[in-house]
């Protein structure tokens, strides 16, 4: 099949060990802790070949397309294999799929049209409230939400992404055909929103179906436990590294979803499954910190080294580092909120760019992106003249005034060593 959308040839990891900050070293260790348990799930449990029909349109069409919206190679391969009886009506993607069920290539296409519609209307409002300060975004936000407002709003909301067949309690063992014509619009979709709709719904129908059609029920536990521990083991994967063409898309989100929805119905109980969930959320939280109602994040300071992992994650990323080492109000940069405060800019971002220089040639040309991105807006933030039209309160006038051009001297020195 040829990949006429977003995606291109993924490209490998071209560093090695030795270049790995003690962050990623962790990320690594965990994925590495996941896959051994999944290997020893399976232990001893003997599944044939597929049969060479499937086993060719699985290598050939279907997994090249999955391996670019994050799966795992050997683990894809193990997920179809624990489920190869229930995949047997699988023909190959054609250009005709749709007529196997033109209904849901229908609600595929309505889909499609109210997540860009909704999109571009996010982006719209985003637009229109930079600028506004926050007394005004208050009563804006409360005028939008007033029951007579939200009825009204209602027209505007097309057909939810969420009735496409992926739930576990609504599959049926037939519609293993839903899969092709996922991967029918994933192979030609150019819209990054809706690639990262559909990817999370892949996502889904794959482990649901094949949790749902095991073959070997004696053995159900233990398959459970496998693929609970490879979509672990995925979300590490691509916390690291996210696949690319994906990398605004947050797909390691899609395998937590999934593993918290296995061990919420099959394994509450099981210890060591709750204690994987909890260390994948506290490591997201250590990479993209969550903030609560009034702007203060819940944990306090954060690994610096973690900010080159974040800027692999496009514009989610950018907005990351930024909102953790730019301007604010004074009581958001005295260690009060996750954030550094101001006088301690320079020697953090000193450290990030000390990591940046030795790892900007290995990474791609998309996290290369995001880093000049991130530098350039970072170092607008801290121009003298766009810091004195800040609101920061005259304690921080002073601070920002000696800080400001080491900022800027730091990152000037960083582009000449870098060219760039």
């Amino acid at each position: 099949m040829r990949e006429q959308g977003i995606f291109r040839e993924s490209y490998p990891d071209p560093r090695g060990k030795e270049d790995l900050s003690a962050f990623e070293v962790r990320l690594e260790s965990f994925e590495k802790n996941a896959r051994e348990k999944c290997r020893h799930a399976l232990k001893g449990i003997d599944k044939g070949p597929l049969p060479g029909r499937l086993s060719y349109l699985l290598e050939k069409e279907i997994f090249p397309l999955l391996f670019t919206i994050g799966f795992d190679a050997r683990f894809t391969r193990t997920i179809f294999n624990a489920s190869g009886e229930a995949w047997q009506s699988l023909r190959p993607i054609s250009d005709h799929v749709r007529v196997i069920s033109p209904v849901l290539s229908m609600n595929i296409r309505e889909v499609r049209e109210g997540v860009l519609r909704n999109s571009k209307n996010r982006s719209k409002a985003r637009s229109g409230l930079n600028g506004l300060n926050a007394e005004t975004v208050h009563l804006l936000v409360n005028r939008t939400m007033h029951p007579v407002n939200l009825f009204s709003a209602l027209d505007g909301i097309s057909l939810s992404w969420i009735i496409l067949p992926r739930a576990y309690d609504l599959l049926r063992r037939d519609d293993s055909y839903c899969i092709l014509h996922y991967l029918k619009f994933l192979c030609n979709e150019s819209e990054p929103e809706f690639v990262r709709i559909l990817a999370r719904i892949i996502t889904e129908f794959v482990g649901n179906y094949s949790l749902k059609y095991l073959d070997d029920a004696c053995n159900r536990e233990r398959m459970i436990d496998a693929l609970f521990h490879g979509y672990e083991a995925m979300f590490w994967k691509n916390l690291r590294h996210p696949p690319a063409r994906l990398e605004d898309g947050l797909v390691f989100e899609n395998f937590l979803l999934w593993a918290r929805m296995v061990h919420r119905r099959f394994g509450s109980s099981n210890a060591e499954m709750q204690k994987a969930i909890e260390d994948m959320e506290m490591e997201k939280e250590k990479t993209f910190p969550v903030y609560n109602a009034f702007d203060i994040a819940q944990h306090g300071q954060y690994n610096v080294h973690r900010f080159l992992v974040v800027l692999r994650h496009g514009i989610h990323g950018v907005k990351a580092v930024l909102r953790y080492l730019g301007t604010g109000p004074p009581l958001l940069k005295d260690r009060t909120d996750g954030r550094v405060a101001y006088t301690e800019v320079p020697k953090v971002l000193s450290v990030l760019l000390r990591d940046i220089r030795e790892r900007y040639a290995e990474e791609t040309e998309r996290t290369r992106k995001s880093i000049r991105e991130c530098l350039t807006s970072l170092g607008a933030v801290y121009d003298r003249k766009q810091s004195r039209n800040n609101s920061v309160g005259d304690r921080c006038a002073k601070e920002l005034r000696f800080v400001g051009p080491r900022v800027q001297g730091l990152i000037r020195d960083l582009r000449e060593s870098l060219a760039f």
